[in-house]
């Protein structure tokens, strides 16, 4: 990273944008889109990394105090490309996935409507390319997500107010005016028009002058030391005729609410964004005009249904499409997935655990479709060459039966496994205060796992059977996972077997493989957890599907230049997580 080219602007090499595939999001969906990079002259890249993030921020003035609050909602550094290597002048896409979290209040931005308060929900995807040399500029942007709360659901009852008034003037008794206003329903989208329907009995000497609708939204804020304010902002306004003297009128009234862009009502920890429609009646000579006040909910627009498909879809908010100038060089896709690794394969399986081949039988995998490998592009720029055929493994292999209880969050526990034969001692090793793992057979030093053995494991809980395969490798349950029925134990596979299931670089860093078989009826997401907890999506493996994520380097693995690193595989199964511990420490110097 140019330390000094990032502070001076120096010797800006590129262009960045960040696109993705749709003009608006809700909480929990999947968001898909590319970086796109258009290197001018040579730069030494080291990584293109995403960074996607959630918050909401309140700030203002008030007697000389600042209030402050915020609150984030997410924050997620994603690696799409890890490897030292010299772009050369063209044109690049990195494409990523991100999959939103749940229950997200919906975006807001009050800056451009109330001067001096800062009142914002929210949501990014930055790009950045990381550019090697002391006087280089890393290249960056930033698109913001626009994000809705969904309101499926909610009934659309009617808002109705009413208000009598004996009307007086110079002391004198007028008369006695009432008023009833109602909308149609309380929950209206952005390209809505309202029907206001306004009865009125003007039973005065006095004219009601004219009928004005108005549009007002509310934001309350909320600051972390308790202090609030609202801010009233009016965003649209029509009027209609009045009603004479002595006259009875029930009529309608249209009101659009197009006049302005609006954001639809949302509630965060320190904003909260309402509206109301405002009935003002206009008595010219009273002390006070009648108000009637019908509170609403701005939704989602229904736009979803009239989008294009994300391959020839146009958004026409930001991020922008088009972002980089037409070039004509050819633009070179390269296969993201936050490691280093070759092309994932995903080979059906279409077997579960009780009907799988003997051992020695050979099966061919079939080759990797589109339908079948849904995230297969997820892979790493660095492709040399399709990974080695996988020998198929023992009928029915072993189970993990129990695991302690964690006593933080995320932390892995030594587990517990029905007998196996007495030659093979279980050895414990890993670090104090991370748990620990059991790798068969005992192995020296501790602190480090050694080649040359394969173990193969099942684990089962009430409502998946999941089979992982791995070199030295330990499925163990969460906590909130717990075993049943398990299965008699069987011998493992003989060292000799030719089977290379590494799950881990170990020992300098060697080459490893990663092999997932899903023999459950859900999907399965297989997640990277670094030492930080940072986890980065692989890819979903559908039932009856296999993944191999072959030939891993250090880049992987690296934690600075020198350090250790305890590595673990999450794989997610529904909602529920089984966890890989790897073997021990990975050392780096």
């Amino acid at each position: 990273m140019g330390l000094i080219g990032n502070i001076v602007g120096l010797q800006d090499k590129g262009k960045i944008d960040v696109v993705v595939d749709r003009p608006y999001y809700m909480s929990g969906e999947l968001v898909k889109g590319k970086i796109l990079v258009e290197v001018t002259s040579p730069i030494q890249c080291n990584e293109v990394v995403l960074l996607a993030s959630g918050k909401e921020k309140v700030e203002w003035k008030e007697n000389g105090t600042t209030h402050t609050g915020c609150v984030e909602f997410f924050k997620k550094k994603i690696v799409l490309y890890c490897v030292e290597r010299v772009l050369q002048p063209s044109t690049y896409e990195f494409a990523f996935e991100y999959q939103l979290p749940e229950n997200l209040p919906g975006s807001f931005d009050a800056k451009k409507d109330s001067a001096g308060i800062v009142a914002k929900i929210e949501y990014s995807m930055s790009g950045t390319v990381i550019v090697d040399g002391v006087f280089a500029r890393d290249l960056m942007k930033k698109a913001i997500l626009v994000l809705y709360t969904s309101r499926v659901g909610q009934l659309a009852r009617p808002s109705i107010d009413t208000c009598r008034r004996k009307v007086t003037y110079l002391c004198f008794d007028r008369g006695t005016c009432a008023f009833k206003a109602a909308a149609d329903k309380t929950l209206y989208d952005t390209t809505d028009t309202p029907n206001i329907h306004v009865d009125i009995q003007n039973g005065s000497s006095e004219n009601v002058q004219r009928i004005q609708c108005c549009l007002v939204r509310r934001d309350v804020l909320t600051a972390s030391d308790g202090a609030t304010k609202t801010c009233h902002t009016t965003l649209c306004d029509v009027s209609f005729p009045g009603v004479p003297a002595h006259a009875v009128v029930a009529q309608d009234l249209p009101f659009a609410l197009t006049t302005k862009e609006l954001s639809p009502s949302t509630k965060g920890s320190h904003i909260e964004v309402t509206y109301v429609i405002h009935v003002l009646c206009d008595l010219p000579r009273t002390s006070s005009d009648i108000l009637l006040v019908l509170p609403i909910e701005i939704s989602t627009p229904t736009l979803r249904a009239a989008l294009p498909s994300p391959s020839t879809s146009t958004p026409s908010t930001q991020p922008r499409t088009s972002p980089l100038p037409s070039s004509s060089k050819p633009t070179i896709v390269i296969p993201t997935d936050g490691t280093t690794a070759q092309t994932p394969i995903v080979m059906p399986t279409n077997c579960t655990v009780h009907d799988l081949p003997e051992r020695g039988a050979t099966v061919v995998p079939q080759a990797p479709t589109a339908s079948s490998t849904p995230r297969a592009t997820r892979a790493s720029m660095a492709v040399i060459q399709p990974a080695p055929p996988l020998q198929p493994p023992l009928q029915r292999p072993p189970v993990v039966v129990a695991v302690a209880p964690a006593t933080s969050p995320g932390q892995m526990q030594p587990m517990q496994t029905v007998p196996y034969s007495p030659s093979m001692q279980p050895q414990q090793f890993g670090m104090a205060g991370q748990g620990g793992m059991m790798c068969f057979p005992a192995t020296s030093p501790q602190m480090m796992a050694m080649v040359g053995h394969t173990m193969h494991m099942v684990m089962q809980h009430p409502s998946t059977m999941v089979r992982l395969p791995g070199y030295m490798g330990q499925p163990q349950l969460s906590p909130t996972l717990s075993p049943i029925h398990p299965q008699q134990p069987v011998a493992m596979w003989p060292s000799d077997s030719g089977i290379n299931l590494d799950n881990v670089s170990v020992d300098g860093g060697g080459p490893a493989d990663v092999h997932f078989v899903n023999c459950t009826p859900l999907p399965m997401d297989l997640v990277w957890v670094d030492t930080a907890g940072l986890e980065l999506f692989y890819a979903r493996v559908n039932p009856s599907e296999s993944y191999m994520q072959p030939t891993f380097t250090n880049h992987m693995w690296k934690v600075g230049q020198c350090g250790q690193a305890i590595l673990t595989y999450r794989v997610r199964v529904g909602r529920q997580r089984v966890e890989v511990l790897g073997p021990g420490l990975a050392n780096y110097c």
